[in-house]
Order: C-alpha cells, then sequence, then structure tokens
C-alpha cells in the first residue's frame, strides 16, 4: 500500500510540482487548494504525511496544525510538515511550538522535499516500533503477573480449604466434646438424686428402726453417704470433661476474678453447660433458692449490675 501524502498549497503550480514530484517518488498524492480543504481532507482521508504551507488566504498554515491537532485522534501518528517562503526564526519556532513536526523554506530541493518525508516517516516508524516493542514487553509483564496471581489465588485457595477442613473437624471436636461434658452433668445429676434418695431411706429407717446395732449402722452409713456431695466427689470428673471441652475458660476468668471459690467455679462452669435453676439445684444437691441466692452473689463478686446478664458475661471469657 503506497504511502499517503496530503498537499495543501495555494500556489497551483507550485502544489502541481510537489504532487508531480511526489508521485514519481512512489507516493499517492492528494491535493487541497486552501486550509479549509486541506483540513477536511485531512480529517476523511487518514493521510500519512500532511505537508501544508504556511502563508495562505483563509486558514493558514499554523490554524490547519491548530485545527488538525484538535480534531483528529491520530495528531500523533501523523507527520505534519510546514513549507514556507519565510526564514524568520520566529516563525520556524512558532510552528514547532504548534507541534508541527519539521520546516521546509521555500524554495526547497528535491532532496530536502524527499529527505524530511522520509525522515519523518522512519522517526515515525520508529515510534510505533518502540510503542509495539513496549506493549508486548507490557503485556508479557502482566501475563507473567496474571500467572503469579493465579498461582497466588490457587494458593490461597488451597489455603482456604484448609482452614475451613480444619474449622469443621473442631467444630464437630468441640460438639462432641459438649455432648460428653452434658452427659457427664447429667450423670453428676442423677448420682447426687440417688445419694439424696437414699439418705431419705436410711432416714426413715432409722425413724422405724428399734435395735440399737442396727441403728449404729444406719447412722455410720448416713454420715458416710452425708460426706458424698457431688463437690467432693464428681467435681473432678465434671472439671476435666470440661476443661477438655472449654481449655482457656477458667485461666480466663480466674485471671481477671481471682478471689472466686472452687463453688463459684462449679456454679460458673454449670451455667456455661447450659443447665437451667432446677437442673443447678439438683446439680449442687441445694435447693432452686439457693441457686437464685448464688446467682445474685455471684453477679456482685463480677461486677455486675441488676440488669447485666449474668449468661453472656461469663460467655465472653470463653471466647477469649
Amino acid at each position: 500500500m503506497k504511502t499517503k501524502i496530503l498537499v495543501i498549497e495555494d500556489e497551483a503550480d507550485l502544489r502541481d510540482g510537489i504532487s508531480e514530484l511526489l508521485t514519481y517518488e512512489g507516493f499517492q498524492v492528494m491535493k487541497a487548494e486552501n486550509g479549509n480543504e486541506g483540513l477536511t481532507m485531512a480529517l476523511n482521508e487518514n493521510p500519512n504525511v500532511i505537508l501544508c504551507d504556511i502563508l495562505m488566504p483563509g486558514m493558514n498554515g499554523y490554524e490547519v496544525l491548530e485545527k488538525w491537532k484538535n480534531s483528529s485522534e491520530h495528531f500523533t501518528e501523523v507527520p505534519f510538515i510546514l513549507v514556507t517562503a519565510l526564514s524568520n526564526r520566529s516563525d520556524y519556532r512558532e510552528g514547532m511550538e504548534k507541534g508541527a513536526d519539521d520546516f521546509l523554506v521555500k524554495p526547497f530541493t528535491r532532496q530536502e522535499l524527499i529527505g524530511s518525508i522520509n525522515s519523518r516517516l522512519g522517526i515515525q516508524e520508529s515510534r510505533k516500533a518502540f510503542i509495539k516493542q513496549s506493549i508486548k514487553k507490557i503485556e508479557k509483564y502482566l501475563k507473567n503477573e496474571l500467572k503469579t496471581d493465579s498461582q497466588e489465588i490457587h494458593n490461597n485457595s488451597s489455603e482456604l480449604q484448609d482452614i475451613l477442613r480444619k474449622n469443621k473437624e473442631l467444630e464437630e471436636l468441640l460438639e462432641k466434646k459438649e455432648n460428653e461434658l452434658i452427659q457427664e452433668t447429667m450423670k453428676a445429676i442423677e448420682i447426687t438424686n440417688n445419694i439424696s434418695e437414699i439418705k431419705a431411706t436410711i432416714k426413715k429407717e432409722l425413724h422405724n428402726s428399734n435395735g440399737e446395732k442396727e441403728r449404729k449402722l444406719l447412722l455410720k452409713l448416713h454420715r458416710k453417704i452425708g460426706s458424698k456431695s457431688l463437690l467432693s466427689d464428681n467435681w473432678a470428673i465434671f472439671q476435666m470433661k470440661f476443661n477438655q471441652t472449654y481449655p482457656h475458660f477458667i485461666s480466663n476468668i480466674t485471671t481477671k476474678f481471682s478471689k472466686l471459690t472452687q463453688y463459684d467455679l462449679i456454679f460458673i462452669s454449670a451455667m456455661i453447660v447450659g443447665l437451667n435453676t432446677c437442673q443447678l439445684a439438683d446439680l449442687l444437691n441445694i435447693s432452686a433458692d439457693s441457686v437464685r441466692k448464688s446467682r445474685y452473689r455471684l453477679k456482685k463478686k463480677l461486677g455486675l449490675g441488676k440488669e447485666d446478664d449474668l449468661i453472656k458475661f461469663i460467655h465472653s471469657f470463653n471466647s477469649k
């Protein structure tokens, strides 16, 4: 495909002479006799080089250059060469400041004209090659970055899957331990109730017994059973199960509230399990009213007001 050159020149002889010369050199030439016509052709015909006279009636060369620069998205891709009979340095500088790529002073030789055009085309090709190479480098960089990012996403996804799997395993283990703790608590309640029933039966037999030897035996048995409270015999098992399920709870709460007694810790631990007032009473072998009083005293020890939620407060130590 031939290189298209737009010649904008108001002098017909010079315009035709330049056109014949460039056609002979193998270029495809388009001609415009004034600035308005030249600007229209420049915007519509997509020339590869624009050769424009400065001193023209109507729109001069500077104005054509200015309007071309402001109207065409291809401005930076098309060399714009100003042609003039003026030789003043200020005219040359003005043309370059407005964005011209080169400046030919009339009269110019064939070598100067062809040299200017080929030089500008060569610079333009070098610029395109540089841009193309830069784009390739950028594309290569982005491709490598994308590959790296994809690998990181894959690795992060694998790590996330591992975290989710471990979390699920921990949740299942916690659920299992909580179930074991509840079972152990229920067992402790059952043992306490059985002991209470046995004590009640012995007390009844003592009331009905007439033999001294039999009464001594029953009294001994009553004292022995009476000493076996949940606090002394079942707390160790309960505490072991509780600490396995919530390993940091006791240390968290005692660090802040060092004056809590063993009874307080049992009471708090039983509430963590979710026992209601009646179940707490059975577990601790006390009355429901005593449970309510214990809860009230515990809130005061923990610095809580009447409206504060005791259960929510103690659960906060379980999450630390």
